[in-house]
């Protein structure tokens, strides 16, 4: 599922401005409070002071800094009036404004907390690296002045955060809890840090003590159900969205975080159901339907995906990634004329470029150009050598010929300088499987799981190989176990796992996992067929003939057939011929 970067503690840190702005403003321990200003200063001053704060409650920005800066010029020694009059530039994005108010009022008050802790955090918003430096040295003499005020440490925190020095940050951040055990955002953000350090468990202890402040908090459910998600622990993390849509039903996010979780559990249509009550609640929301449009295109409802991608390009044309599913959406629908028109307007783009290359390709391929689409795909890789999707297509287009030789050359150069590139190297193990360099296929498949050991397709591969030669069947059933905690709900690794069963005699388990296998997966040949076997052998021959027909159905429609869908192909037609033979007997 769906890790954040180092981006999300800057921006987090512009949103949480604003209300940290408000709440220091609200605690402000400014030492010239209302009633020494009233006592010490002039008329005049206090006059236009007085008009500020009326034109302000008036939401009149400009009038309320006009007559706060006249107020400031007829007491020019008043701090209380520096600092307001720089809150007052602040909210009108007069920033640099409001730096010189606040050193000013340092100048006045060298003691002055408020203002180092809003000066510091103008500066850490600066692009500008001695601006940012100089943050930190204000932000540190607010801690020094006032050692047990939490909000110092919090925004001290998140100056560190922001220029990725995230172990002082957390630091930081432990201590503003210490002194302010309510402090959410403090929570929240020390959260984010030890999730994306990995470190789960104390990640989960600190947003569980978090929902206690606020069992119903949006955010907190979500980011649980998460970390739950993440540890595998799912019967925990749907809980959490259980209580998101109770306790937000009328929130479009909630449905469309859950239909998230789903999409991501392989719950397609659960999950579709979840954007359908999204979009509901948000008609205009481009994100909702466009994650729509990808279910439909999935579920080969392409009418449907067509509406949905052509209504986020009706009010925004250059929308790339609804134009490129729009392009796949024509080509599953065969319009490969529109569908080229569209890559080719696609084809400056820096997200999508390799992939517009190779859906070019497989158009000419489903045109039966396949030297065409070879040299274009040669092309690609002698422009962009280093770029895993190039590489991995060329690959397979010389694999579907059979000729794995040119395929193996293909990975091998491309690994010499990305060694640690998974997809090539199980494209690699792959390639070495058709080619019947099986042993080679299970060594590569072991090395990425050194590299990663949750890579499921591996994982899957090695287990199921394993089964099919009859071998090692224990090792394969753990190997495809620990596949189907990675990614529930994949049909094939759950035909995988069924059909270690059916390898070591459990006919009973197999039926079960192989029919569900069938059901998540009801368009893949080899499912229907390990299904038909089970059936044969358990003595259900009316079932196992009902299955190798489906199987040999499927085949038949696949005008893009691989050396293996060929092999199969002959295998089933001839179990089909010897139940029809047992029966005409």
């Amino acid at each position: 599922m769906i890790k954040r970067t180092e981006l999300i503690f800057f921006t987090f840190f512009l949103l949480l401005f604003v209300s940290c702005a408000q709440k220091v403003t609200h605690n402000s321990s400014i030492r010239e409070n209302g009633m020494d200003f009233v006592g010490t200063t002039s008329y005049d001053s206090y006059y236009n002071f007085a008009l500020s704060r009326m034109y302000l409650y008036d939401t009149d920005l400009a009038k309320s800094i006009e007559y706060m800066e006249l107020a400031e010029a007829a007491d020019p020694e008043s701090a209380y009036l520096k600092y307001n009059l720089a809150q007052l530039y602040i909210s009108a994005n007069l920033t640099e404004d409001a730096k010189t108010k606040l050193k000013e009022v340092i100048e006045i008050d060298d003691d002055n907390i408020e203002s180092y802790k809003l000066l510091g955090r103008l500066l850490s918003m600066s692009t500008n690296e001695n601006d940012k430096k100089e943050a930190g040295n204000y932000l540190q003499k607010a801690v020094n002045i006032e050692p047990d005020n939490s909000d110092s440490y919090f925004l001290l925190a998140l100056h560190y955060l922001q220029i990725g020095e995230k172990e002082k940050a957390k630091e930081l951040l432990e201590q503003s809890i210490k002194l302010q055990p309510n402090d959410e955002d403090a929570y929240f953000f020390l959260g984010e840090l030890l999730k994306e350090e990995e470190n789960l468990d104390s990640a989960l202890i600190l947003y569980s003590e978090l929902l206690t402040l606020d069992p119903k908090n949006f955010a907190t459910l979500l980011t649980l159900a998460s970390i739950e998600e993440k540890m595998q622990n799912y019967d925990k993390a749907q809980d959490y969205f259980d209580d998101l849509l109770k306790y937000h039903p009328n929130n479009s996010k909630s449905y469309e975080q859950y239909g998230n979780y789903l999409y991501r559990t392989k719950k397609v249509d659960e999950a579709k159901a979840q954007y359908q009550n999204a979009e509901i609640l948000d008609l205009n929301n481009q994100e909702i339907k466009f994650k729509l449009g990808i279910i439909y295109l999935e579920n080969k409802e392409y009418e449907i995906a067509l509406e949905k991608f052509d209504y986020i390009l009706s009010t925004k044309s250059t929308n790339e990634a609804a134009l490129y599913y729009k392009a796949l959406t024509l080509i599953a629908l065969e319009k490969y004329s529109d569908a080229d028109n569209i890559l080719n307007s696609l084809s400056g783009s820096n997200e999508y470029f390799d992939r517009v290359i190779i859906q070019s390709a497989f158009i000419l391929e489903k045109q039966d150009k396949y030297e065409k689409a070879r040299s274009l795909m040669e092309k690609a890789y002698t422009d962009y050598p280093n770029n895993p999707n190039i590489a991995n297509y060329l690959g397979a287009i010389y694999r579907k010929k059979e000729d794995y030789n040119k395929a193996l050359d293909v990975y091998k150069v491309f690994l010499t300088n990305n060694p640690n590139n998974e997809a090539i190297l199980y494209s690699l193990a792959v390639t070495n499987f058709s080619a019947g360099n099986d042993d080679e296929s299970i060594r590569i498949m072991k090395d990425i799981l050194e590299l990663n050991p949750d890579n499921a397709d591996a994982l899957n591969f090695i287990g199921y190989t394993y089964a099919d030669k009859g071998v090692n069947l224990d090792e394969a059933e753990t190997y495809i176990k620990k596949a189907m905690n990675l990614a529930p709900n994949t049909g094939y690794i759950i035909d995988s796992l069924g059909w270690v069963y059916y390898r070591k005699g459990m006919l009973n388990e197999a039926i079960v996992n192989l029919e569900l296998a069938a059901q998540l997966s009801p368009e893949d040949a080899a499912v229907w067929d390990h299904l038909g076997d089970v059936y044969l052998d358990s003595g259900d021959i009316s079932r196992a003939l009902k299955s190798y027909e489906h199987a040999l159905k499927l085949l038949n429609e696949n005008d893009d057939k691989t050396k293996e869908d060929k092999k199969l192909e002959a295998k089933v037609r001839d179990k089909i011929s010897g139940i029809n033979a047992r029966l005409s007997n």
